[in-house]
Parts: C-alpha cells; structure tokens; sequence
C-alpha cells in the first residue's frame, strides 16, 4: 500500500469515529440542551429544544430561571404567528433580548408569561403585537435606540405599570396601551405628533397625562374608558381631536353640561336643550360633536368657524334650523344626515368644500338582500349661490337620486349670475325660464332678477336637464325705523343693492343723511329717510329725541 492510500484510508477511519463520538455526545445532552427542531418544540429523541436558530440571531431558554435569552446579530425573523415560533409553549418568565439583536417581529411573545423584560439599545424596531397579552409584565423601558413601534405592542398586559418609550418617537401607535389596566406612569415623548386610535384605550388606573406641545393629532378613542383620568394637559397649539378621544374620563364627565370647548373647537356636547349657539370665536365644530342629539331643534353657529366636521349633527332628528356664517368654508361628509325635519339649509357662498351626502339624505340597508344605498329625504332644499359649492352639490346629488336635492337661490332686483360648473364637455346648453317677469336668463346662461317673485330656471345639456328656483326679492334696509337722540348718528346699510343708491330726507332740520347714508339727528322732531336704489323706494322713519 502506498503511503497515498494509506493516508486516505487512515482519514476515512478518523471521520467515522468522529461521526460516532458526536452522535454519542448529542444523545448523552438530549435532556438539557439541543439544536432547534423546525417541526416542532422536541426532537427526536422526545426532549425538550431549549435552543436553537431564530432569523438572524440564536435563542436560548434556561429552564432553571424560566429566563429566555435572544442573542446574535440582525433579525428575529418573522413568523408572524405566534404559535410558529419555538418558544411559545416554554414557561418564560423573563425576556433578555441582546446587544445586536435588531428587530422583535410580530407576535413573538403574545400571550407569555413574562415578568420582567430587558432589552439592549440596539434593537432598532419592535412589530404589532410583539408583547400581546404579557399579563403578568409590571414595567418595560424601551431603548432610545427603536425607530419603529407597532400597533398593540402592549395591548391587554394588565400588570403593566411604567413605561419608558423612546424619547424620539413621533406616532404612538394605535393601540400600543389598550387594556393595560394596570398603567399608571408612561412618558410622551416631547417628539410624538400623533396619538394613535385607542392608543390608551381603557387604562383605568391612569390618573393624569400631559400632552406635548408637537402633537396635533390626538385620534379616535385615544384614551376612551380612561375611567380614572383627571387630568389632562392639553397644549394651545392642538387643532384635531377625534371622536371618542376623551370618551369615558373622569375628565370629561366631570365637565357640565353643553358644549365642551377644547382650544377654541367645540368638541362635544351633552345635556337636552332645545336651542344651542355656538360662541363667537370659536374655530370649528369637530367631527361628530352634536351627533344624535335628540332634543336640539335650533343651531346657531357664530360667526368664526370656519369648518363643520363629519357627521357634526348627523341624526338629529328634531333640528329644524341652523344658521352657517359667511366664516366657513368647509362642510364634512353626513355633516347634516339624516336630519328629516330639516327641510332648508342655507349655505353660504364662502363654503368651498361639502363632503359626500353632507345634508339631505339617509342611510338605508335591507338585510336581507344585503344591500344599502343613501335615500333622498323628500323635500330637502339647499340654498345658496348660483355657481357655488351648495349649488354644485346639490346637482351632484341628481347622481345618487334621480332627483337630488332641491337648489333655491335668492336674487334682489338686477342682480345677476352666470350658470357654471355643472354642464361639461362641447354639448350646447339651452337655458329657460318659467317667468320672464320674474327672472330672465339669455343663451349663454346669465341669469338676471327683474321683480320681487318666483321663478325655475331650466338647463339642459344631451339627456340631461337641471331645475332650480330663483326668488327675487327687492332690497332691504337694515332699520325701517330708528330713534335717535338730538347729536347722535346712524348708518344705512342695503341689503341687495346694485349699483349706487341715492339718499335723501324729508326734513334736513330734524335730520340729515350723506351720500353714503349716515344720518345725523339734527333737532327734536319727525322726518323720512328715502332710498331708490335697483328702481325702487326704500323708506326709514326717524323720531328725533333732545
């Protein structure tokens, strides 16, 4: 034999007997430790795996201290169940996760028994429902060193205390807190701009949070059933709070009854009056704040807001009145739904959005074919200008119910518009009127009020015809009669004045009116203030006192 092939058979021999003295050592440890068994938590043999391979990194659990350690560099992995990952049916009482490990996905310790957690700060992010359900957990400080944070990371850990959150954080996740019965403590990162939906959703023992001057969005639910908190700091600078955010705190239930105003918003509402004004200044009525009012039949909204939310009087149903300010520009979606007793709704010209079914209609769904669609409520009338958000949103409303909406415009004498925004494409328009004496419209759609009446207005464009309404009213002044003391001055003012207007007084000794119709109360006595303007006489009576 050569010395060639006696090394070979000699190499052989040595890889043999390696191959049996390791399969000994591996049955010898099969009680303690052994290498991870990727179809199930034993191998082989019928022992327990107390470690193994996870992603990038290793795990090892110590049956001794119930304490599972995750170590290496990279990943956990994602398995995204949390009955797929090896560890799931190990008593764990404490978590050690270690110095390179960089993510924790999705439910890798939902429903453990943890006690204590220990994270180093290398760990970059933490997925949705990584701690789901850990309800013997009492305190967890996440390290400055996570990014990302996912939805319920914590929800229903009702042992949960304190908690420390990474001092950049910007959004707190929906959920992150829900059910933690238990929490007391838990710090907002000065950087957060966002609370998420239920983010703190029944954390009864939580007695008071501040909220950082960066947020400006506290979502829906954020800290609904929150039975026990008290206090909350609310900084000047928040402008979107959803509904349901403050729901069940002590609070808010503690705040008397009627509109509750947060930073000059008016949130929400409680109580049965049958009459509510929402005060001067005040920026916008918020999603949902007077929804299902039952006992409100008449709103006055001041002058100031400038945004009516989402279903803000959704489900009325004994509002009658409102009253919009020329200050607002927006309209949400079902803001005034379902609303059958409100017949009119007058839009003021500034309104340049109205969401989908604002005013006008009502939900309804058949059970039994499954189906549901948005019904017109029969005589609903939108009032607005021609060519505005109201007028276009009431012929939209033609696209959801053959005959959508009513349109009714209110004209002075002279007055004019032009039809815009509704017929599209090269077609030819035809426009006419039911009254010529009333109101006239030409070929390219302008309209013009002639006398004090009622007339329809008809376009049509291919297979398609629009009507509306258009009431011509004479102009008004602001006082038919006034009473002034001797020295003392008034102004006019015109209400649908085209044009200039002319003034003059029966008696210029008693008193006086200038050309812009400021009167001056001269002396002790009676005159008459006359007005022509659009054609006709407006007349105020002035009784002069020393």
């Amino acid at each position: 034999m050569s010395f060639k092939s006696y090394a070979k058979t000699a190499l052989s021999l040595f890889l043999v007997l390696l191959i049996i003295v390791s399969v000994f050592s591996f049955t010898a440890s099969a009680d303690t430790i052994v290498e991870y068994n990727p179809e199930g938590t034993t191998n082989p043999t019928g022992a327990p795996v107390y470690s193994g391979l996870t992603g990038d990194c290793i795990w090892e659990y110590n049956p001794e201290n119930k304490t599972l350690t995750i170590s290496g560099y990279g990943n956990m992995g994602s398995e995204n169940e949390a009955e797929k990952y090896p560890w799931h049916n190990l008593d764990i009482n404490n978590l050690i996760i270690g110095n390179g490990v960089k993510s924790i996905p999705k439910a890798a310790f939902y429903n453990c028994g943890l006690e204590t957690l220990e994270i180093a700060d290398t760990l970059e992010s933490i997925s949705e429902e990584a701690f789901y359900s850990c309800r013997n957990l009492k305190a967890a400080s996440i390290p400055d060193s996570v990014t990302s944070l996912g939805e319920n990371i914590f929800s229903g850990c009702y042992a949960l205390q304190t908690v420390k959150l990474p001092d950049k954080t910007s959004f707190i996740p929906d959920g992150i807190f829900s059910d933690c019965t238990g929490l007391t403590g838990v710090n907002i990162p000065n950087t957060a701009t966002v609370i998420g939906i239920a983010a703190f959703y029944g954390c009864e023992s939580l007695q008071k949070i501040t909220i950082p001057s960066n947020v400006k969005v506290i979502e829906r639910s954020a800290f609904r059933y929150c039975t026990n908190l008290a206090t909350i700091n609310i900084p000047a600078g928040l402008t979107n709070i959803q509904p349901g955010a403050f729901t069940n705190t002590a609070w808010l239930n503690r705040k008397p009854a009627g509109i509750v105003y947060i930073n000059n918003m008016a949130y929400t509402f409680s109580g049965s009056p049958a009459s509510v004004t929402i005060k001067k200044n005040t920026s916008k009525i918020c999603d949902e704040a007077f929804n299902g009012c039952t006992s409100i039949k008449k709103v006055k909204i001041s002058s100031g807001v400038k945004s009516i939310g989402a279903f803000a009087f959704y489900n009325c149903p004994s509002l009658s009145s409102v009253s919009i300010p020329s200050t607002v520009k927006s309209i949400g979606t079902e803001a005034f739904s379902e609303n059958k007793a409100l017949k009119k709704l007058k839009i003021p010209k500034s309104v340049t959005q109205i969401g989908d079914h604002a005013y006008g209609f009502s939900f309804y769904y058949d059970s039994k074919t499954d189906k549901s669609e948005y019904r017109l409520i029969s005589g609903s009338k939108v009032y607005g200008a021609v060519g505005s958000a109201a007028f276009k949103y009431a012929f939209n409303s033609a696209f959801i119910n053959p005959k959508g909406v009513e349109f009714h415009t209110d004209f002075y004498r002279k007055q004019s518009a032009k039809i815009s925004g509704i017929a599209s494409g090269s077609a030819k328009v035809s426009y006419k009127t039911s009254n010529k004496k009333i109101a006239s419209v030409n070929s390219s759609g302008k309209i013009k009020g002639v006398k004090k009446g009622t007339a329809t207005i008809t376009f049509s464009q291919s297979n398609k015809t629009w009507k509306f309404k258009v009431h011509i009213k004479n102009p008004k002044l602001n006082a038919k009669k006034k009473t002034l003391k001797k020295g003392k001055t008034f102004k006019l003012k015109i209400t649908g004045k085209v044009g200039k207007a002319k003034f003059s007084s029966s008696n210029k000794k008693i008193a006086t009116v200038s050309k812009k119709g400021k009167i001056k109360a001269k002396k002790k006595g009676n005159a008459t203030i006359t007005v022509k303007t659009n054609g006709i006489k407006l007349k105020c009576k002035i009784k002069v006192k020393k």
